[in-house]
């Protein structure tokens, strides 16, 4: 994809950060930082509960300023520039955790290998737009999800009649911060 998210900190880069926290006291968590996150690391099958439930235990964390931060929320590094200009190749984005409607959202999707086979990345931020349908039993499903990418220049992914398993939203894209180096 042209727009994947990335192993974005180097040991060197850590160094010469002033955003990053190794374990903050349990009272700087979620009110002056939130966990920085790899998720190049978060290989095989993908428990959204269990990702959101281990961010207290992150190593790396991040300090945000000029937001009210709260549990759910992490901090990762875009590549690509699908989104711009929203999002410019390189930023550093805080995301939350999201429930309940996404149409319209800017959202970090997490898409399994037989959706995208040929891919390397299995992460992508795009704008969430989707259709549902009522089953035989009335009851909503998806029929199509269309992630749409900001430039113009780059091509929707659409998901027809995918299962929820195949695909999984792991939050919404709240602001661009700045890393200071």
């Amino acid at each position: 994809w042209p727009f994947k998210v990335i192993e974005f900190i180097s040991p060197n880069l850590l160094e010469k950060t002033n955003n990053i926290i190794f374990s903050p006291a349990q009272r700087e968590r979620y009110k002056s930082c939130v966990p920085f996150i790899n998720l190049k690391a978060t290989a095989g099958s993908f428990d959204l509960e269990q990702f959101l439930g281990n961010l207290n235990e992150s190593e790396s964390w991040v300090k945000v300023g000029d937001i009210k931060l709260r549990e759910g929320m992490f901090v990762i590094q875009i590549v690509g520039s699908s989104m711009v200009p929203l999002i410019n190749d390189g930023d550093y984005c805080l995301f939350r955790s999201v429930s309940g409607t996404r149409n319209g959202l800017n959202v970090l999707v997490q898409l399994s290998d037989d959706l995208e086979p040929d891919q390397n990345a299995k992460y992508t931020v795009k704008t969430y737009s989707s259709e549902k349908i009522l089953d035989e039993f009335g009851n909503s499903k998806h029929s199509k999800i269309t992630l749409k990418a900001k430039n113009p220049e780059f091509e929707d992914i659409v998901i027809v009649d995918a299962p929820e398993d195949k695909f999984k939203v792991l939050g919404e894209f709240v602001k661009v911060i700045k890393i200071e180096k």
